[in-house]
């Protein structure tokens, strides 16, 4: 992993080494190559879970990690390159296309190479375009399948995430009670909080994680800190993973479930913005484990929103 030791300490993932996170990352891109190796029409099993978390529980505890990683890497790519892009799966993640295996890869290990770089005493940022995917999938995908609204007990608050260097406009996310809406607006609009710094740090501030460089926080900040504690076990990887040696059985058991079930749960999380699920493209160099997420309009299919001339952005794990 470059200059940093593999039992290096994670600062941002509390109790971790250099060495889980691989494991964690590698036992991810596992899951979402069993994910983009179903046939059309498929319901994911807890098969496509259990698998991965079984690989990683097996390594030696001498196991060369890194070869390991790259293995995994080239073989979730090799998945996603081959999956027709109109086939249709029912997973965790709710019935979809390979386009959001394709972002739930590149944010997965965009946010984890800034973890493992982290260990180093310096992690360098995210790509913007790449931070505002990750924070559109946040609010679109992975909130309604884990955010606790009952612990937050939302009364319609609205929080403002205000990117400094972006022209889209402000993510407006209101909270109520069980549902999450949300929307981009250029023009200004009051709030109960806002959060203004560059995409990468509102990615980052999302994710619960802490940067050096200065934000700008306003309104009701109680409120806003006790929306980042209930995401807090959402954003933890410790929490969300068998990729350590020693396995979480009562972690994995929800998640089976909700693979057995078919993941027939109410989206809970509302946007006005169209999925932007056309033409992703990624790439990986065995040499530096580097993603590159774009998209091209020549595979764009009929009726899908143009993103031409858009680069989704870049996640680099060395």
């Amino acid at each position: 992993m470059g200059s940093v030791a593999i039992d290096a300490s994670v600062p941002s993932c509390p109790e971790w080494h250099v060495a889980d996170l691989i494991r964690h990352v590698g036992m991810f891109h596992r899951f979402i190559t069993n994910l983009a190796r179903l046939a059309d029409g498929a319901v994911a099993g807890p098969e496509c879970w259990t698998a991965a978390v079984d690989e990683v529980n097996s390594l030696a505890p001498d196991a060369d990690l890194v070869t390991w990683f790259h293995a995994g890497g080239n073989q979730l790519v090799t998945a996603l390159q081959n999956a027709p892009a109109g086939t249709t799966i029912q997973s965790f993640y709710g019935k979809h296309q390979p386009s959001l295996l394709v972002r739930r890869s590149a944010t997965e290990t965009a946010i984890h190479r800034w973890d493992v770089e982290g260990a180093s005493g310096t992690s360098g940022p995210l790509n913007p375009a790449l931070s505002a995917e990750g924070i559109d999938e946040f609010l679109d995908l992975l909130m309604p399948l884990f955010f606790r609204y009952a612990d937050f007990a939302g009364r319609g608050e609205v929080i403002r995430l205000q990117p400094t260097d972006d022209v889209g406009g402000a993510w407006m996310i209101t909270m109520d009670a069980d549902t999450t809406n949300w929307s981009r607006q250029v023009e200004d609009a009051p709030a109960d909080a806002a959060v203004r710094a560059s995409l990468n740090n509102l990615y980052l501030f999302f994710l619960g994680r802490h940067t050096d460089e200065s934000m700008q926080v306003t309104g009701d900040t109680a409120m806003l800190s006790e929306g980042r504690r209930v995401l807090a076990p959402l954003v933890s990887p410790r929490l969300l993973t068998c990729g350590r040696k020693n396995r979480q059985p009562s972690t994995t058991s929800v998640i089976d479930r909700r693979i057995t079930d078919g993941i027939a749960m109410t989206r809970r999380c509302r946007s006005v913005r169209p999925p932007t699920s056309a033409g992703w493209v990624v790439r990986y160099a065995p040499s530096g484990a580097v993603f590159i997420v774009g998209c091209q309009d020549s595979s764009r299919p009929t009726g899908a929103p143009s993103l031409t001339g858009r680069v989704r952005g870049t996640a680099v794990l060395r």
